[in-house]
């Protein structure tokens, strides 16, 4: 595992928790569930733990998607230049990189990481239950609807 791995992993654990140091997109979907229930996915997303292979092949922790409430939702975190108008040259180092990280239902349509290669490690399934019990205050954060064109 690289460094710049680490430091990406780190720094998107980092923006799920705390959901600082980003932009904050949610779609028309998830805002039409309200703002009581968005609160209670900011709370999910911030402990979601069920990275595997399968959704997160290089261990950045950028993607996750589960049940909440009967409807499949997503995040995905993506790597902008700081202008906002290009890929990131270095997802791992934040004086180059915008976060922004996207809420969404996966019935939308969602692209799935790329498929893993040989040089990936091997993790277990994804199995572990999301539990509300584990849920921190989402007081600070704070989320708007941004309509897409």
């Amino acid at each position: 595992m690289s460094t710049d791995t680490d430091r990406t992993r780190m720094l998107n654990d980092h923006l799920r928790k705390h959901l600082t140091g980003a932009r904050t997109l949610i779609t028309p979907g998830i805002a039409a569930m309200g703002a009581e229930a968005v609160e209670r996915l900011v709370k999910t997303i911030a402990v979601f733990d069920d990275f595997c292979l399968a959704n997160d092949p290089h261990d950045e922790h950028d993607f996750g998607c589960f049940d909440f409430d009967g409807v499949q939702v997503a995040f995905k975190i993506d790597y902008f230049d700081r202008k906002l108008e290009f890929h990131s040259p270095n997802a791992a180092d934040p004086a180059v990189t915008k976060r922004v990280i996207t809420l969404m239902l996966a019935s939308v349509g969602i692209s799935a990481p790329r498929a893993a290669t040989q040089n990936d490690m091997p993790k277990p399934p994804c199995t572990a239950p999301i539990s509300a019990a584990k849920t921190p205050d989402a007081s600070q954060h704070s989320i708007h609807p941004q309509r897409f064109p």
